[in-house]
C-alpha cells in the first residue's frame, strides 16, 4: 500500500499548519515562498524523486507549481509513469481535466502533434489576415517593445532609456507608443 504525501508551497506558516489539519498524511514536502509567491521548490524536487508507484499526492493545485503548460504536462507524465495518484484540493483554470484519463490523452495528442509539425517543418509560421494587407511604411514593434511600454508608462524608465535598449531612436519610441496607445 503507497502512502500519502501532502505537499504545499506558501509564505505563510499558519497555511501550513492548516494544511497539515486539513490533509492528512503520513509526509508532508512544504516549500517556502517569497511575498510574490517565488520559491526554489527544493522540497517539490524532493518529493518528485522520492515519490513511488501506488502513492498518493495532495497539492492545492498545480498551477501553483508553474503555469507553464509545457511543465504542467512534465510533471502530469511523471506521476502518471511513476503511477502516482494526483489529488487537487483547489483546482484552478480548469487544470483538474488533466487527471482524468480522457483529458490527459487530449493534453498529450496536442503535445505530440505540437512536436511533430516543429520537427516536421521548423518553427510554425503563423500570419494574421490583416498582416498581408498593411501598407508598406507600417512599422513593426521591436522585440521587448511591450515590457519597455509598461516600464515607461509606469515611470520607471525614461524614453531614452526604453529607446537604447530597444536600439531605436528616441523619436520612433514615442511614435510607437502613441500608435500603441
Amino acid at each position: 500500500m503507497g502512502k500519502t504525501i501532502g505537499y504545499l508551497c506558501t509564505k505563510k506558516h499558519s497555511e501550513a499548519q492548516l494544511f497539515k489539519g486539513v490533509v492528512k498524511a503520513d509526509k508532508f514536502y512544504i516549500d517556502l515562498a517569497t511575498d510574490r509567491g517565488w520559491s526554489s521548490y527544493y522540497e517539490f524536487n524532493n518529493l518528485i524523486e522520492e515519490v513511488e508507484e501506488n502513492d498518493k499526492v495532495i497539492m492545492p493545485s498545480i498551477v501553483m507549481v508553474s503555469e507553464d503548460l509545457d511543465e504542467v504536462y512534465k510533471l502530469l507524465c511523471i506521476f502518471r509513469n511513476k503511477g502516482v495518484k494526483l489529488n487537487l484540493l483547489n483546482p484552478t483554470r480548469g487544470e483538474e481535466i488533466f487527471l482524468t484519463d480522457g483529458g490527459f490523452k487530449t493534453l498529450e495528442a496536442i503535445f505530440n502533434l505540437r512536436r511533430d509539425l516543429t520537427k516536421n517543418s521548423g518553427a510554425i509560421e503563423i500570419k494574421a489576415q490583416n498582416q498581408i494587407k498593411h501598407r508598406e511604411s507600417q512599422e513593426v514593434f521591436p522585440a521587448d517593445f511591450y515590457q519597455m511600454f509598461i516600464d515607461y508608462k509606469n515611470n520607471a524608465l525614461k524614453a531614452e532609456v526604453a529607446a537604447k535598449k530597444l536600439k531605436i531612436d528616441v523619436h520612433k519610441f514615442y511614435r510607437l507608443v502613441r500608435e500603441f496607445s
